[in-house]
């Protein structure tokens, strides 16, 4: 179980054990996308949601797995999420000039994301890492470094051609994983004149 209060997720005592679920890796990545592309992980008060808020019998069916994996696999996540949240905001580093620096910088964050939450293509997003960093040298603008993994993961997503039937990720649930506002990610897509579709667009909307 968990509960969260701000940008801290408390986590309680877990009810299922790894042991006792044999399905465990099998299913665990494809839970994570379904949360994060079908279902809202945070509420209307911009709080994580709690397993008890779900309708776990609804995605374990539409995920062909129980209802004991999904509830495990939750919370897991979530505990993978707060450690993660916590190397993100505790993790003060000595910035030296130079976009080399920061690339390296979230190359490391963006491998520990996708420990964090599978939802996109590592190798792919490595690669539009450098094509965001041009466009950033281009307008001469450079966000925080969660606006940029934000961004980063959404341009991944909406141009991955595996993605069927434009099933996204919720941008609400790509802002809280990478702790980005709401204003701060769509004012530096704004600024980068990124679409919604992902695309660098030739003329504002």
């Amino acid at each position: 179980m968990a509960r969260s209060t701000n940008n801290a997720i408390i986590l309680t005592k877990q009810i299922v054990e790894k042991e006792t679920i044999p399905e465990y890796g099998l299913n665990g990545k494809v839970i994570i996308n379904f949360l994060f592309r079908y279902e809202s992980l945070i509420d209307n008060n911009n709080k994580i949601r709690t397993p008890n808020s779900l309708n776990l019998e609804l995605i374990a069916k539409q995920t062909n797995s129980s209802r004991s994996i999904v509830l495990y696999i939750f919370n897991s996540f979530l505990r993978e999420l707060k450690d993660f949240h916590e190397f993100l905001t505790t993790r003060y580093e000595n910035w030296t000039p130079g976009k080399s620096y920061i690339y390296d910088m979230l190359i490391i964050f963006l491998k520990r994301l996708y420990k964090t939450a599978p939802i996109f293509n590592y190798e792919r997003a490595k690669k539009n890492l450098v094509a965001l960093h041009n466009l950033l040298t281009i307008n001469y603008y450079w966000p925080h470094i969660t606006t940029q993994l934000a961004l980063l993961i959404f341009v991944t997503d909406r141009n991955d051609p595996n993605i069927i039937d434009k099933s996204y990720v919720l941008q609400k649930n790509l802002r809280m994983l990478c702790t980005c506002s709401a204003y701060a990610f769509h004012c530096a897509r704004n600024r980068l004149n990124i679409s919604k579709e992902g695309k660098i667009k030739r003329s504002p909307e």
